[in-house]
C-alpha cells in the first residue's frame, strides 16, 4: 500500500479510537503508521535520486513502483539492506517484541504504536511476491501472502473510496456531530 494510504488508514484508526474513549495522538499514530516504508525505502530511494543526477539512471526507472523489485543495479549492496530494512520493519513478530517492550517500559498502552500494527496488517494483502511480499512472519518463517497488488487502478481506487467512506462515518459518530447532540423536543 502506499505511504499516503497508510497514514490516512492509521488517523481513522486513531480519530476512532480517541472517539471510543481511549486518546491517541494522530501525529504519533501516523508517524508509527508510516515508519515501516520510510525506514526500508529511504536509503533506496535516495540512492536512486542520486543515480537520476549522475545520469546512471532515468525517471521512466521510477514510473512503476514495482518495477524497482527488479532493478538494473541487482548487485548493489543498497538493495539487500533494504531488504532487510523492509522485513525488520513488516514483521508482526518484530512489532509484536518492540511493542510489548514498549508498554512494559512505559507502564502502559502504547496506543500511538499501533499505527505501525496496522501498517502491517494493511501491507499482507495488498503485495504480491512479485513486489516486496509482507514477511509478516520473519524471522520464523519466510511464509507471505501472495495478495492483490496496490498498485491495480481498481484496487488504488477501491482503498481510497474505503479510506472517504470510514472519514464520512467517523463525522457522523462524531459528538460534535449535529445528528448526534441534538435532544428531542419534549412533548408539552
Amino acid at each position: 500500500m502506499d505511504i499516503l494510504a497508510h497514514g490516512l488508514w492509521v488517523s481513522v484508526g486513531a480519530q476512532a479510537l480517541t472517539q471510543h474513549g481511549q486518546p491517541v495522538s494522530t501525529r504519533g499514530a501516523i508517524a508509527w503508521g508510516i515508519a515501516p516504508d520510510l525506514v526500508a525505502f529511504t536509503p533506496l530511494f535516495g540512492f536512486l535520486l542520486l543515480g537520476v543526477v549522475d545520469g546512471n539512471l532515468t525517471w521512466a526507472q521510477f514510473a512503476n513502483p514495482e518495477s524497482l523489485g527488479h532493478p538494473s543495479l541487482n548487485g548493489h549492496p543498497i538493495f539487500p539492506l533494504t531488504a532487510v530494512l523492509y522485513s525488520l520493519g513488516h514483521s508482526a513478530v518484530v512489532f509484536a517484541a518492540v511493542l510489548a517492550i514498549a508498554c512494559w517500559w512505559r507502564r502502559r498502552p502504547c496506543w500511538e504504536m499501533g499505527g505501525w500494527g496496522l501498517h502491517i496488517l494493511l501491507d499482507i494483502p495488498t503485495h504480491t511476491h512479485d513486489f516486496y511480499p509482507t514477511p509478516f512472519l520473519w524471522p520464523l518463517s519466510d511464509w507471505t501472502v501472495n495478495g492483490i497488488s496496490w498498485t491495480e487502478t481498481w484496487m488504488l481506487g477501491l482503498n481510497y473510496i474505503a479510506i472517504l467512506m470510514s472519514w464520512a462515518w467517523l463525522a457522523t459518530m462524531s459528538p460534535r456531530h449535529p445528528a448526534r447532540g441534538r435532544q428531542r423536543p419534549k412533548d408539552g
